[in-house]
């Protein structure tokens, strides 16, 4: 297989490889991974020296363990003796080894030891991008709507009956859209998940199906019949699925999460503690990731582990009294924010920035802006304040493709009133007092897709 990137890891690093492997590809860069390139039969060595001849460029995933790895050392001077470009992307500070430092020790490295994994993965692949030039060109990609007038309005009147939950009514309206234009994938896999609410399982995963088929490259729609294959408890079916939309997406947590689920219930405890790791590097407050690597750990007599776990899923319990303004994307590519205060059991999507701290600290997460709130004791007068403030200053910043925002209560009516102040001029809505929108409706009138 031709292929531009050689990558070098020691196997305990496996599911970051795998990560790396995965984002790569979505930026169009063509791999060579071990053991997923090794054609059966052949010796290692051999397989291993040829893909090395033929790659462009070498990543070597360095950690403790791989400073210690005599395979990877040997990949890395047979990377130096083919003349490859060399970047070493360092989960971990450790030790150069003595044949590894004469060659290491001059080249730039790319560092991923803070969280989040998922913005080091966007730089690795970037630097890749520049190193190997312009990618090839691809087809064209496939459009999210339809040309049809007709079905276009259809499928709208659809999404945002999804959004009402009134799901049967959904599904006759997308079901117009896909008789008038059966091409778009999105008609597909809106009723698919339609389906799913619904409980349909089987019609969920045939709609599924069809949508993947029109456009394989939708994480969500794997992931969607991934789940949906999960309430049937077809296990191995899941795993593929879920496997599928971490290579659309590697930088989603919760498929890793999904998928470490599917796989405890394989009793295949090793790959589960795996994924719920690689989750909790994507996504440092996944509370149900550490209660769930925490079950791992148990059934591989690992007590102390589980316990370490189970204590860090309590200092990640949202409590009542938290407001978070929440970042989506929609069909078009633009930022929707949506201020707003979450009951303990309502689910959110994962963050993308986080500011909580009276000096203004930023977090990287991905999907969401943390205004104020702290899980275990009630919020100090002068830190909402300064809170409030410091999300004034920053969004704008942040997210300067913002085109909606929305919100209720006092806190989001402060924050509209400061952004205003500071120049937004992007579509304003769901501000309570007597609004009889909600927040459903919000999202689907700026074109947000479901699932949240």
């Amino acid at each position: 297989m031709a292929h531009d990137v050689f990558l070098s890891y020691a196997h305990e690093d496996e599911p970051v490889a795998d990560a790396v492997c995965a984002t790569l590809e979505s930026h169009g860069v063509r791999c060579w991974i071990a053991p997923r390139d090794v054609l059966p039969g052949r010796p290692y060595a051999e397989a291993i020296e040829d893909a090395v001849t033929i790659a462009r460029l070498m990543v070597v995933v360095f950690s403790p363990h791989a400073a210690r790895s005599v395979a990877v050392r040997s990949e890395v001077h047979l990377g130096f003796s083919r003349e490859l470009t060399i970047i070493p992307f360092r989960l971990q500070d450790a030790p150069l080894a003595k044949g590894m430092n004469s060659l290491l020790g001059a080249v730039h490295w790319l560092d991923a030891i803070t969280p989040p994994l998922e913005k080091h993965l966007r730089t690795l692949a970037e630097r890749v991008r520049e190193h190997l030039g312009p990618s090839p060109q691809t087809s064209a990609p496939k459009p999210d709507r339809s040309s049809h007038p007709e079905a276009r309005a259809c499928h709208d009147r659809g999404v945002a009956l999804y959004h009402r939950q009134e799901f049967a009514d959904a599904i006759a309206e997308l079901t117009r859209a896909i008789e008038l234009d059966p091409t778009v994938a999105w008609a597909f896999n809106d009723r698919g998940l339609a389906h799913f609410q619904r409980s349909e399982f089987d019609q969920a995963i045939r709609d599924l199906t069809r949508g993947i088929t029109l456009d394989p490259t939708r994480a969500w729609a794997w992931h969607g019949r991934a789940c949906a294959h999960s309430k049937g408890k077809d296990w191995d079916a899941a795993i593929r699925d879920f496997t599928e939309a971490i290579r659309c997406d590697p930088t989603v947590a919760c498929f890793f999460h999904d998928r470490g689920t599917a796989r405890l219930e394989r009793h295949d405890y090793l790959h589960a503690l795996e994924d719920f790791t690689q989750a909790i590097l994507l996504n440092p407050e996944m509370e149900w990731a550490y209660r769930n690597r925490a079950v791992a750990y148990e059934k591989l007599n690992e007590t102390r582990l589980a316990q370490a776990d189970r204590a860090a899923a309590r200092q990640w319990e949202p409590s009542s009294d938290e407001t978070r303004a929440i970042l989506y994307r929609n069909r078009r590519g633009q930022s929707i924010l949506m201020v707003q205060t979450f009951a303990r059991d309502l689910k959110w999507p994962e963050a993308v920035y986080h500011i909580s701290q009276p000096g203004g600290e930023r977090r990287p997460f991905r999907c969401c802006l943390r205004v104020f709130g702290n899980r275990l004791s009630p919020v100090a007068e002068e830190t909402k304040e300064s809170c409030i403030a410091n999300a004034i200053e920053n969004i704008l910043d942040l997210i300067p493709d913002v085109v909606g925002l929305g919100g209720m209560g006092a806190t989001a009516r402060r924050i509209r009133a400061g952004l205003v102040g500071r120049g937004f001029k992007g579509k304003i809505d769901f501000w309570g007092g007597g609004v009889t929108l909600d927040a459903a409706e919000f999202l689907s009138r700026n074109e947000v897709e479901p699932p949240y």
